[in-house]
């Protein structure tokens, strides 16, 4: 009998331990932030390289298709990009 009681305690404190382990990972997930998909650019840039200007992120990568030149992406967190098409 005390051996079924021992289980009974050995998994109530399981089920606890599970619920605090699940609410720890909920609030991690909420102080992470904004979620986002992979890949963040659905276009081929190959050989990319950013640079930061202020809180300005700017990208150019290898084109063949602006032959000649090079595409210019515009970004201020990493994730949203946009292909600039003016020259200011």
């Amino acid at each position: 009998m005390s051996c079924i009681f021992g289980l009974f305690c050995i998994f109530a404190t399981m089920k606890r331990f599970l619920s605090a382990a699940a609410a720890l990972v909920a609030a991690a997930v909420a102080l992470a932030g904004p979620k986002y998909v992979n890949p963040v650019l659905h276009r081929d840039f190959s050989d990319p390289d950013v640079c930061r200007v202020g809180e300005d992120y700017y990208m150019t990568a290898s084109s063949f298709k602006c032959f000649p030149g090079l595409p210019i992406l515009h970004s201020r967190d990493l994730v949203h990009w946009r292909q600039r098409r003016d020259n200011g």
